[in-house]
């Protein structure tokens, strides 16, 4: 005889069926989301930290004081932005 009529076949309940499969791609959506707005967020600092070391150049060539100091303002945030989220991800 063969063993394998013997065995008992277990059949998959509701949650391993259908609830499981439905969570794991909920959490590879998320996964996914996740990996495009670290992409985004990491370009969009080293886009705005070009940004505004250009607005600073213009406003000093049009003599622009006040966009001087917002454009400095706006770099020293972008560059705190850079060392904390996008150098410490490279560290681990």
């Amino acid at each position: 005889m063969n063993k394998d009529s013997k065995a008992v076949k277990k059949e998959k309940g509701l949650f391993e069926s259908v609830i499981a499969p439905i969570i794991v791609g909920i959490m590879l959506i998320f996964l996914i989301l996740y990996k495009v707005a670290e992409f985004l967020g990491k370009w969009i600092v080293i886009f705005g930290i070009i940004f505004f070391i250009g607005s600073i150049f213009l406003c000093i060539y049009l003599e622009e004081y006040g966009g001087v100091l917002g454009g400095g303002i706006g770099l020293i945030s972008m560059l705190l932005l850079y060392f904390m989220f996008i150098r410490k991800s490279k560290k681990g």
